[in-house]
């Protein structure tokens, strides 16, 4: 998470700029990505090597969270990065009308908050009704 989310900020903080609202997506895109190389690096370390998962995990997470420093302090002289824009909160128009979850749910949520349960919904889908995750 550390490193999803420094390359997030830097990545919107480097191309704000240029791409407008359409650097916080790629900001997001390139953190999935950092998070899935850093799991990639624990795979490889627990399956092929056969090193302890907790102690892989522990490292990688250390090694995370000294690298964001680090490379926070050389690209910008602090270990600081300031984003000035992102997503705005809104209610979805429908859902907030529901009574008991439609307030705790749909009412003032970033679109982040709606992408993720339709990944959690398509996730269950699959994994429960598609033979890919039934098997």
């Amino acid at each position: 998470m550390g490193i999803g989310a420094f390359t997030a900020a830097l990545v919107i903080s480097q191309s704000f700029g240029s791409l407008g609202d359409g650097a916080i997506w790629l900001g997001i895109l390139v953190a999935a990505v950092a998070g899935g190389v850093l799991s990639l690096l624990h795979a490889f370390a627990s399956i092929t090597l056969k090193a302890d998962q907790v102690v892989s995990g522990t490292a990688i997470n250390i090694l995370s969270a000294a690298l964001t420093i680090y490379l926070a302090r050389v690209i910008h002289g602090s270990a600081n990065i300031q984003i000035i824009k992102g997503f705005i909160k809104e209610d979805v128009p429908g859902l907030v009308s529901i009574p008991v979850i439609g307030p705790l749910f749909f009412k003032n949520v970033y679109v982040t908050t709606l992408v993720v349960l339709v990944i959690v919904i398509i996730s269950w889908y699959v994994l429960y009704h598609r033979p890919f995750g039934s098997g």
